[in-house]
């Protein structure tokens, strides 16, 4: 049987008749129909389910009879949407770098019931996805698909366990950063170059023993920690170092260098580093290490290294520095430089290569800080400092840092040497000290002078220990007459742009001065001044300190009754021709065994960018600070989780540009968070479903080789319910 609609048109109207039909055969073999009756008084609805159960009967197959759609949906509940696609997709690549297993085996705990490896994989993941601090962690978890993912239910991640997690990340740090460069070698491919740099991390109220109160990279003072990264040219993390906030970024550069000097993987390949160890004493320190190194020099040091920077035929170019004239600008300074013998070999930068330079003046030394060798050397400088303040031959740090070409923070270490007692001051200059490292001996000076002497003799006890048990000797300490001289490679960079900005700025400070003077004296001549020579003083020392132009010059003042008084500034011409001398120019170092052209050193300098997009990242994405912690330890294990977290990153992006569609890794994870997984409870059973997603999304996941975390079949086949009362 089957319906069949019959259909009429009466008056230009047409009608439809269902009538049920039976198919038969008649007495001579033949097949007919007969009609069975109408079903005109049915619904539409009740007619199709006819149909379906005839359809049925006919085929041999069963009908199942639906309840109403309202009881369908009460049976059927949401208990969950959890986020879902960003974080698998980390966690993907987490197991395929894996960083699971390497940590499982450092971190192995056979009495917990949540493996430490797990916790970490989740505070990292939590890092890449939605930073905040360890106890948002905690309040995160659950609400992703996390515990699914990991087999973990949601009330077994606590505080307590993030606590006990951290500490033994903490406590295999040192093992982990020995194994992680050589698991990634051999997963990723070998290491061509290494980057090292330095940033600094703060706290949100009081910070730990480590911290100091100290002026961050952004001139904020805070309490605060640095933290030096040794990364490769894929921004890959390899070493790092949570240092306390007094640091001095030279010298914890330097010891990082040490450390890996003798590691197999560091063998030969160039370490890139800025300009902070590009100072004549670190040089000399890293040319002692052995290692390959690639830095550029400060401009206080150009001179002391070279006299063939060829500067003159540009040192009399004009620049107007305005919008109109910096096609005519660019005109002159190009036509100087192609008289100086450069070659325009990278980009729109000019070239020239000075092969090795051999100073002899250093030796086989290496200064602690800014050209002071020994501590009795050292000594010495922060006495005539100290000398040159007491005459006010300088009116002050700032000032003898100018005149000395030194940073500001050398002469204050310097000067601290100036205040130890005066019986051990004796004892240095006779030599005592020469095996203390000049740190340590600062350490003495910010004793009270009774307490000096009693750390002062502890500090040789323990050096002259250090010596008999055959440790490392201090690099500091070798005189100059122990070796041949230092050598490294050096290349002249020029490029226009920075010169005609330069000079710019240079016009723009000239014309500021100017205007402060003139607005100064305006205000000095009202009758309503009452302006003293020291207030007045005070006052421009202030302004050219600003604009770090004191010492080019002289300030006097005419007249002596208040409303009389004017300021008179007096530009040092000789002092300002020397400043401007290498505007534009920048010249870089390398170890002289470094089989590279000048270009490609250049170049190689310059790539330095990715460990300062690294610290970027681990600071605004990751987000490093501000650190909640207050124990050194957590704060350790804090950056620790950060760095891998930055791995990770840097890993997906790697495989996104491999793939043709290359996107930063936040911007990828930010388009993933609009797919979630469904929780759902239907019947007595629970159920799992990922949301429709984008085209966009299909596309990232598919360039990532990851559809089967789109696909509800293989979602359900992976992970692990919670159950239906987990929350």
């Amino acid at each position: 049987m089957f319906i069949r609609y019959s259909v009429r048109r009466i008056n230009g109207k047409t009608y439809r008749y269902p009538q049920l039909v039976e198919a038969y055969r008649n007495s001579h073999g033949a097949a007919v129909h007969r009609v069975l009756c109408t079903l005109t008084s049915l619904s539409d609805q009740t007619l199709a389910n006819i149909s379906t159960a005839l359809e049925a009967g006919r085929n041999g197959k069963p009908v199942l009879v639906a309840p109403p759609v309202a009881d369908v949906f009460r049976s059927v509940g949401v208990l969950a949407n959890l986020r879902y696609l960003d974080i698998a997709v980390a966690f993907e690549q987490w197991q395929k770098l894996q960083l699971h297993s390497l940590l499982a085996e450092l971190l192995a705990d056979s009495q917990a019931d949540v493996p430490p490896a797990d916790v970490v994989c989740a505070l990292v993941l939590h890092r890449c996805t939605d930073p905040d601090s360890k106890l948002a962690a905690v309040r995160w978890y659950p609400k992703t698909a996390l515990p699914e993912l990991q087999g973990i239910p949601p009330a077994r991640f606590h505080n307590t366990r993030v606590h006990r997690a951290l500490e033994a990340l903490e406590r295999v740090e040192s093992k982990l950063q020995a194994r992680l460069a050589q698991h990634l070698g051999a997963t990723q491919g070998n290491i061509a170059f290494l980057f090292l740099d330095i940033t600094d991390t703060w706290f949100e109220g009081r910070g730990p023993m480590m911290a100091c109160n100290a002026r961050t990279k952004e001139g904020v003072v805070r309490e605060k920690v640095g933290v030096v990264l040794l990364c490769d040219q894929r921004g890959y993390p390899l070493r790092w170092q949570t240092l306390p906030g007094n640091y001095y970024e030279a010298d914890a550069m330097q010891r990082m260098v040490e450390g890996i000097s003798t590691l197999d993987w560091v063998y030969q390949v160039p370490i890139v580093m800025d300009r902070m160890m590009g100072k004549a004493g670190a040089l000399a320190r890293l040319s002692e290490s052995g290692v390959r190194f690639v830095t550029a020099l400060p401009v206080t040091e150009f001179e002391s290294w070279t006299p063939d920077i060829p500067w003159q035929p540009l040192a009399e170019v004009t620049v107007a520095g305005t919008a109109s004239s910096a096609k005519e600008d660019m005109a002159r300074i190009l036509t100087a430089v192609k008289r100086t013998g450069m070659v325009n070999a990278c980009g729109d930068r000019w070239l020239l290569d000075l092969g090795v330079v051999t100073r002899t003046d250093l030796g086989a030394r290496s200064a602690p800080v800014d050209g002071a060798g020994t501590v009795v050397e050292a000594l010495r400088v922060g006495a005539s400092m100290k000398a040159d303040l007491d005459a006010r031959v300088a009116r002050g740090p700032a000032e003898l840092a100018q005149r000395r070409g030194i940073c500001a923070k050398s002469v204050q270490r310097y000067l601290k040497l100036a205040q130890l007692a005066p019986d051990i001051q004796r004892r240095v200059l006779a030599g005592e000290a020469e095996m203390l490292p000049l740190r340590r001996l600062c350490f003495v000076a910010r004793q009270p002078v009774k307490k000096q002497q009693a750390a002062f003799d502890a500090l040789l006890k323990q050096a002259r220990r250090s010596v008999r048990v055959g440790r490392r000797p201090n690099l500091m300490q070798s005189s100059a007459a122990e070796g041949p001289g230092v050598s490294i490679r050096l290349v002249v960079g020029f490029k226009p742009e920075a010169y005609r900005d330069e000079r710019k700025k240079a016009l723009e400070t000239r014309r500021e001065v100017e205007a402060f003077v003139e607005d100064l004296n305006r205000r000095l001549r009202s009758p309503h001044s009452h302006r003293a020579g020291a207030s007045i003083y005070a006052e421009v020392d202030r302004f050219l300190r600003g604009k770090e132009c004191l010492s080019l010059f002289k300030v006097t003042l005419e007249g002596e009754e208040p409303g009389e008084i004017q300021v008179k500034l007096q530009l040092d011409e000789e002092a300002w021709a020397k400043r401007r001398r290498y505007d534009g120019f920048n010249l870089f170092a390398a170890h002289p065994d470094i089989p590279m052209a000048a270009s490609a050193i250049v170049e190689t300098y310059y790539a330095k960018d990715v460990v300062e997009k690294g610290f970027q990242t681990i600071k605004s994405e990751l987000e490093l600070r501000p650190v909640r912690h207050r124990t050194d330890s957590k704060v350790r294990a804090h950056v620790t989780i950060c760095m891998l977290a930055l791995l990770l990153e840097r890993q997906l992006e790697r495989d996104l540009r491999d793939a043709g569609r290359p996107m930063t890794a936040p911007a990828l994870l930010d388009t993933l968070e609009s797919v979630h997984l469904n929780r759902l409870r239907i019947g007595s059973t629970t159920a799992y479903t990922v949301t429709e997603r984008d085209p966009d999304v299909t596309e990232y996941v598919t360039a990532l080789g990851m559809q089967h975390l789109v696909d509800d079949e293989l979602v359900s086949q992976r992970i692990h319910p919670r159950g239906i009362c987990a929350s």
